[in-house]
């Protein structure tokens, strides 16, 4: 009897600690990743910046991944869709002077930045809801640039929404990582794969 009430003791215990650290289940409402399985290949890719309309576009998959930029790391380019319609990569980190930006023609546009004010206590959004939509992001265009700001990455965290270089839509939520030389960045990235 006791044996049974401390091994489900210890599988509560851990699995409050992975929660804690972030591990497992995120409580914002969008998955782990890789949470999504690889998207197959599509039959059709969203190119032009014209209007979205519900009727025309059938559902996306979901490329999601997980990247660490930073002094030591291994990643230095990275392609944010690890399906077969990737093979070009997206973004670039310097190893050296630790600046992160978009490569080959992806581009990127600021969706929100937190300064520890957006959110109560700096706190990080809690839903899928906070986060933008495939049609946000597809609109949010005008704004696009081919480099990230410096205020944006030194913000605590900053949602960047981005049009790949095959030109799939997606978001990336960037935070910086704490008394790193040269700058590191956690980077969560979200794109949508038609």
């Amino acid at each position: 009897m006791f044996k049974r009430v401390g091994v489900v003791a210890v599988v509560f215990i851990c699995s409050f600690i992975l929660a804690a650290c972030g591990l497992g289940a995120r409580a914002d409402g969008l998955p782990t990743p890789p949470a999504d399985a690889p998207c197959l290949l599509s039959g059709s890719q969203i190119t032009g910046n014209g209007p979205v309309t519900t009727l025309s576009l059938g559902p996306a998959c979901r490329d999601v991944t997980q990247h660490q930029f930073q002094e030591a790391g291994q990643e230095t380019t990275v392609d944010l869709e690890h399906s077969p319609v990737g093979g070009t990569a997206d973004l670039s980190y310097d190893h050296f002077t630790g600046d992160l930006k978009p490569i080959h023609g992806a581009t990127v546009s600021l969706y929100k930045r937190n300064n520890g004010w957006w959110w109560p206590l700096g706190n990080e959004p809690k839903t899928r809801g906070d986060y933008p939509g495939e049609r946000e992001c597809r609109e949010n265009r005008a704004s696009e640039q081919h480099v990230f700001s410096k205020d944006d990455l030194a913000a605590e965290f900053s949602i960047f929404c981005i049009k790949t270089a095959e030109g799939h839509d997606g978001f990336l939520i960037i935070s910086p990582r704490a008394n790193q030389k040269p700058d590191a960045y956690d980077v969560y990235a979200y794109i949508w794969v038609r």
